[in-house]
């Protein structure tokens, strides 16, 4: 939990920088996402290989026709079934950000298959669902307007709280169940609130996209290259942080040149940017969190 007391650090100064920036958020939050937050899921490439080779679950060629496709079927719902491909990409990215965050840290805890299930999958749900239900709930009108361009509609405030409010319930029973039958420690489930609360509190304070990038970058993307360096490269440091770079220069560059050019198709309206990047964000969730879900079932050094 090193890098979570640098997170906590960052975090609070996003939140202490944010009553200076309230004409600047969207313009940091797009230089937070386009940077980081793109680069890192841009060697997915690279990974694919590496999984094949450490699992032996085929080619890199087939592992990668798959990812491309799956990177293609994503876009084509976003375009012909959006409602679909939404509920889609909110659960995946949910899951994902659920997996980053949980299963490194509270392995040792399933003890059990049960124990297992719920570590590996209904926790990690949970959490993320939760994650981005409060940056919802808290940026109604803001999630209403990309909802109306992605969907065209939107939904009210007691929708978001009664989903707020499920989630919340699931999430706790599922803490409370590790905590009661599989020595789950009282302080790990008082310090995975505490953390909920920060963010919340973020959330409140910041703009739907701010509030986003924040999250997306300082407690997703850096973890999570640092994750991909230690399964790529046995651990993390500047000199293995710049090979990751190098290698994946080429598919970040693609990604944000396709953005501006879509940008630049539809105009360059703030109001149809944001909905346009949670869109491409959209397209690329399911592949990526594909890849990821991998990584981790093959193991990454410590």
């Amino acid at each position: 939990m090193k890098y979570e007391k640098v997170a906590i650090f960052l975090t609070l100064l996003c939140l202490w920088g944010t009553q200076f920036l309230l004409d600047r958020q969207v313009e940091l939050a797009l230089v937070f996402v386009l940077s980081v937050g793109i680069w890192h899921g841009s060697n997915d490439i690279d990974l694919i290989r590496e999984i094949s080779r450490k699992k032996r679950i085929g080619s890199s060629l087939f592992a990668l026709v798959v990812y491309v496709l799956t990177v293609a079927i994503g876009t084509v719902l976003f375009v012909f079934l959006p409602g679909f491909a939404l509920l889609i990409f909110v659960v995946f990215s949910a899951y994902h950000f659920g997996e980053q965050h949980w299963m490194d840290k509270y392995d040792d805890y399933s003890n059990t298959r049960f124990a297992l299930a719920v570590t590996n999958y209904f926790i990690p749900l949970f959490y993320g669902l939760l994650i981005l239900e409060m940056i919802f709930y808290f940026n109604q009108s803001e999630t209403n307007d990309v909802l109306k361009f992605l969907i065209g509609t939107g939904f009210s405030s007691e929708f978001y709280l009664s989903l707020l409010i499920i989630t919340v319930v699931l999430f706790l029973f599922t803490l409370i169940i590790l905590l009661v039958k599989h020595r789950l420690r009282p302080i790990r489930l008082i310090y995975e609130v505490f953390l909920l609360v920060l963010l919340g509190i973020i959330f409140n304070y910041t703009s739907l996209v701010w509030g986003f990038a924040i999250y997306f970058v300082i407690w997703h993307s850096l973890p999570s290259i640092q994750d991909q360096l230690r399964f790529l490269y046995g651990r993390v440091s500047l000199g293995n942080l710049w090979l990751y770079i190098k290698k994946s220069w080429w598919v970040w560059s693609i990604s944000i040149g396709a953005l501006m050019l879509v940008w630049k198709f539809f105009g360059n309206d703030e109001a149809i940017k944001i909905p346009l990047l949670f869109g491409m964000l959209g397209s690329v969730t399911f592949s990526h969190s594909f890849v990821i879900a991998l990584m981790k079932k093959g193991g990454i050094s410590k």
